[in-house]
C-alpha cells in the first residue's frame, strides 16, 4: 500500500474515532426574535428562539464541523435552505453564548461572536465584560478601574457582602468624553453578570448612544462531579 494511501486511511480512522463535541449553546440575537434561524444537530433541524435582551433556552450541538446557521425560504414553490452564517467553533468549549447580528438589511446573512459560558471560566460572583463596539471604553466598577479595547474582554470579581456597587463607564469621541453608564449595579447572591458593548443603535425619538451596554444576569450551570471538558476539580 502506498504511503499516501496509508496516511489517508489513518486520517479517516482518526476522524471516525474522534468523539463529536457536545456543546450547550445559548443565543442572543441583536436583531430581535424572528424565529427564522435554524441549525442541524444529529440530523435534526433545530429552530433558534433568541431575543436581543435575554438569553435563549439552552440548545445542544454535537458535531466535528462548524455551526452552520440557515433559514428556510420558499423559492419557486420549494422550501430551500439558505445559509445565514458558518461559524467555526472555538476549541475547548463546553458551554457557549453565541451573539448573532445581521450583516444586511434583509436579515439574510449574519455574523456570530462566541463567548465562553463555562461555570469554570465564568463562575458566580463575577462580571464578564465583552466589547463588541468600535470604541475603547473606560470603566470603574467598585474599586476596579480598567479600559476595554474593541474585541477585548475583562472579568472582575464582585463583593458578596453588599447589595449594589457603582459602575461608571465612558468613551472618547473627537477628544470629548461621552458617558456610557453611571448607575448602581445590583449584586445578586449566586448569580453572575454578563455586560456586552456594541455601537449605539438608532432609537426612536432620541439620539442614539455612542455605545450600547446590555446586561444579562444568570445562574451558572452546575459543575459535574467529574469536572467539565477536561477541567479537573
Amino acid at each position: 500500500m502506498k504511503l499516501s494511501s496509508v496516511i489517508f486511511y489513518l486520517g479517516l480512522v482518526s476522524a471516525l474515532l474522534t468523539p463529536a463535541r457536545a456543546l450547550d449553546l445559548r443565543f442572543i440575537n441583536w436583531d430581535g426574535e424572528d424565529g427564522g434561524l435554524k441549525y442541524t444537530n444529529k440530523g435534526k433541524t433545530v429552530t433558534i428562539h433568541a431575543a436581543e435582551s435575554s438569553f435563549s433556552p439552552v440548545y445542544k450541538f454535537e458535531g466535528a464541523g462548524p455551526l452552520v446557521l440557515f433559514k428556510e425560504v420558499m423559492i419557486e414553490g420549494k422550501i430551500v435552505r439558505q445559509t445565514a452564517a458558518t461559524l467555526a467553533v472555538p476549541a475547548g468549549l463546553t458551554h457557549a453564548i453565541v451573539v448573532v447580528a445581521a450583516t444586511d438589511a434583509e436579515l439574510t446573512t449574519y455574523a456570530g461572536m462566541w463567548i465562553d459560558d463555562s461555570p469554570v471560566t465564568r463562575p458566580a460572583g463575577t462580571i464578564r465584560l465583552v466589547n463588541f463596539s468600535s470604541h475603547s471604553v473606560a470603566f470603574k466598577i467598585d474599586t476596579s478601574e480598567f479600559t476595554i479595547a474593541p474585541t477585548s474582554t475583562e472579568q472582575v470579581p464582585v463583593k458578596t457582602n453588599v447589595r449594589r456597587i457603582l459602575m461608571q463607564a465612558a468613551t472618547q469621541v473627537e477628544g470629548k468624553w461621552k458617558v456610557v453608564a453611571n448607575n448602581p449595579l445590583p449584586v445578586r447572591s449566586g448569580l453572575r453578570l454578563l455586560l456586552l458593548m456594541r455601537d449605539g443603535r438608532p432609537m426612536e425619538g432620541s439620539e442614539p448612544n455612542v455605545v450600547d451596554l446590555l446586561s444579562f444576569y444568570d445562574q451558572p450551570p452546575a459543575i459535574p462531579e467529574n469536572g467539565v471538558a477536561g477541567v479537573t476539580r
